[in-house]
């Protein structure tokens, strides 16, 4: 569907329960920078390549999905990533180390209502632009935030 559109910036399609797993061919996306496919039916495992080539991507947001398994750490390479929002599903397993340590310029991580487990990584603290951070209903083991997060 998204394979033959490689100038693509934008794929917004909230709430149209979609029931199908992640478009693979989106992964060609280097040029996509806002991609919302929230509130949908989507299933199955985020694909572990799916973010290598989007170095533009400024909004993700998969909120209530019924997306599985744990993030790909490749989401790492998406260091213009303002907005990331992977709430409401069924996400497991830890945050990648080092995620969040070249996303500068984050300003929104709800990963809350998920089965994360693990500490929250400490590279965390990079994110000096952070306005909204909701980890809660996870299974995250309490660590300190860094200073700047606590008046949140």
């Amino acid at each position: 569907m998204f394979g033959n559109m490689p100038n693509l910036k934008e794929v917004v399609q909230f709430g149209h329960k979609l029931t199908r797993s992640m478009p693979r061919e989106l992964a060609n996306g280097s040029t996509m920078e806002d991609l919302e496919l929230a509130n949908n039916e989507l299933s199955g495992s985020l694909p572990p390549d799916m973010f290598g080539n989007m170095t533009n991507l400024k909004v993700l947001m998969l909120w209530g999905n019924k997306l599985t398994g744990s993030i790909p750490r490749d989401l790492a390479n998406c260091i213009n990533m303002e907005n990331l929002q992977l709430a409401n599903n069924e996400l497991s397993g830890s945050l990648p180390p080092d995620m969040f340590g070249n996303m500068t310029n984050l300003k929104e991580l709800r990963l809350l209502g998920n089965k994360l487990t693990g500490s929250i990584p400490s590279d965390l603290a990079n994110c000096n632009n952070m306005e909204d951070l909701q980890l809660l209903n996870n299974e995250l083991l309490e660590c300190p935030l860094p200073e700047q997060f606590r008046i949140l």
